[in-house]
């Protein structure tokens, strides 16, 4: 069984990125992909085991060269929070916790995100994301 979310558009319409949900065996894995439509390219940046489909959340840099990802029922807590990758794989980054993404800045390299801290409140904030620890 394979389930794919909505694609979302670049802003500079070359690019559409996805997530993809398979049930393999006993195994259930999403991934996010980014296709390229004028090269006819896939780019697999992320895998994840899942516990089931969900919505995920997907926005793209205004400069079409990062996407940020909030993956949905990650099975393992080090897989959730906020990613962002580089659209070409060469780099990527994570913050937690997030709990939905608000966009970026014009010159790409601040995502903003709000998610409810611990006594209930919605934090808003903001992640300069070129100046960030890279992941492994």
């Amino acid at each position: 069984m394979k389930n794919i979310s909505e694609p979302v558009l670049s802003p500079d319409k070359q690019y559409l990125a996805l997530s993809l949900y398979e049930i393999k065996g006993d195994k259930r894995l999403s991934h996010l992909a980014v296709l390229n439509t004028k090269e006819s390219t896939t780019a697999w940046l992320f895998e994840y085991p899942s516990v089931d489909w969900s919505s995920v959340a997907v926005a793209w840099s205004p400069d079409s060269q990062w996407v940020a990802f909030l993956p949905g029922n990650v099975a393992f807590g080090e897989d959730g929070g906020l990613w962002v990758f580089e659209i070409n794989g060469q780099r990527k980054y994570r913050h937690k916790p997030a709990g939905e993404i608000v966009g970026w800045n014009e010159d790409s390299n601040r995502v903003y995100f709000q998610y409810k801290d611990a006594l209930g409140f919605v934090d808003l904030q903001d992640w300069e994301v070129t100046l960030s620890e890279r992941c492994p």
